[in-house]
């Protein structure tokens, strides 16, 4: 029998206490349970309680709303954020703040900030690189260690006149690399938020996939993106609502909108003759427009059989359980058990992917007095931009660690 002296269920819509609760095992979960699908949302509750000593608070688990409206379970019952922090050699004031890694797509990816580094970024690299090789000598691609941290590594250009796969494989490799760092300084985080392709390094670090299936995956994606997928990724300096204006301003039927990165920013996707016309409908209004340097579509609904192709790929790898919170910008929601995440994963290819929905989420968790600190885990600055505009105004700190001199040199 377990005694709970206070239990408090958080939501997006404020905290609900429940006072001298005694109870045995599993009736905080139940409460929680009840009170997302009660209020449709996502919730993450906590117990001060006696074991026969004095009263403690632990942080038992996130519950979240699943497609059927029962409620269910993300986050396994563990340890709590002190004592992961003191186990990993993260610091005590780490504990005070709940930490979320966010993953970006492929529209951001530089080498050089990788190249450059050092102390734990660089032997997390390493580590991380060596086991992603196992895929690169699979399929007869250079082995990205040696040649990514060597004597004379290559350049972005050369990287992306790699055989297909490489470059994905390169990235993915550096967003774990950098979670395995913020990892290695301050435990391991509440919650991991995946954007587009960054939901497989998301999924890996939540411990989905081991890293050789993750990075297996992030090749099967990248054979199928440059292979099958022809088209383009336009990035426009507006809300999804202009965007949609300026597609049908230029009459480009084709195209659609693949990521809305928050209210200022949507990328397009579709054929690369109606991007330009899209593009030339967004000067003629003054909207800042670029074309990504990926040579692909992506997010699109004709991408319907690829998708069904890139699932059958994952399936050849069971997910595990995962050791936290996993958000979704394509799914628009937290990840529960039993989650079919072959198929979500998939969804990336022919859905939407919404960012300022997956941060809002992540940072929504907060229990009373915490602090909340967002790390991009990747090798640009472009989401944390995002999460900074998207985030204006709360009491949050958002951090691109590669992109801040000194941030690694510990």
């Amino acid at each position: 029998m377990q005694f709970f002296e206070t239990l408090n269920v958080r939501t997006a819509q404020g905290r609900c206490g429940l006072e001298d609760v005694d109870s045995v095992t599993g009736l905080p979960c139940t409460v929680a349970g009840l009170v997302a699908r009660v209020f449709g949302t996502p919730v993450v509750y906590s117990a001060r309680h006696r074991d026969g000593g004095p009263s403690r608070w632990r942080k038992y688990g996130t519950y979240a709303p699943n497609p059927t409206g029962l409620a269910a379970p993300f986050a396994p019952l563990g340890e709590t954020k002190a004592t992961q922090c003191a186990t990993q050699g993260g610091s005590d004031a780490a504990s005070d703040a709940r930490h979320v890694h966010l993953f970006p797509g492929q529209g951001d990816f530089r080498l050089t900030p990788l190249l450059r580094a050092s102390g734990p970024l660089r032997r997390a690299a390493r580590e991380v690189l060596e086991e992603v090789d196992q895929v690169s000598a699979r399929h007869g691609l250079p082995l990205l260690a040696p040649w990514l941290l060597g004597a004379t590594p290559p350049s972005g250009r050369d990287l992306a006149k790699a055989p297909p796969g490489v470059m994905q494989l390169a990235q993915f490799g550096a967003s774990l690399a950098v979670h395995r760092a913020l990892c290695e300084r301050f435990g391991t985080p509440d919650a991991v938020v995946g954007v587009s392709f960054g939901e497989i390094a998301a999924l890996t670090a939540a411990g989905a996939f081991e890293p050789a299936e993750g990075a297996e995956i992030a090749w099967e994606l990248g054979r199928i993106l440059i292979g099958t997928c022809p088209g383009g990724l336009t990035l426009l300096g507006c809300g999804d609502r202009a965007a949609c204006s300026l597609l049908s301003r230029a009459a480009a039927q084709d195209t659609a909108v693949a990521c809305v990165n928050d209210d200022r920013e949507t990328v397009v996707s579709g054929p690369v003759n109606q991007l330009q016309r899209v593009e030339k409908a967004a000067a003629g209004r003054g909207v800042e427009a670029v074309r990504l340097r990926l040579p692909f579509s992506s997010h699109h609904p004709a991408l319907r059989r690829q998708s069904e192709e890139f699932t059958q790929a994952v399936r050849r790898h069971p997910a595990r359980p995962t050791r936290c919170m996993v958000v979704s910008a394509v799914a628009r929601r937290c990840y529960v058990p039993g989650e079919d995440l072959a198929a979500r994963l998939a969804d990336c290819l022919v859905l939407p992917a919404h960012v300022p929905d997956a941060v809002t989420l992540a940072a929504a968790h907060l229990l009373p007095g915490q602090a909340l600190r967002l790390y991009e885990a990747g090798t640009g600055s472009a989401l944390s931009q995002n999460a900074r505009r998207i985030l204006a105004g709360r009491p949050a700190t958002v951090h691109a660690p590669l992109a801040d001199l000194g941030f690694f040199s510990w």
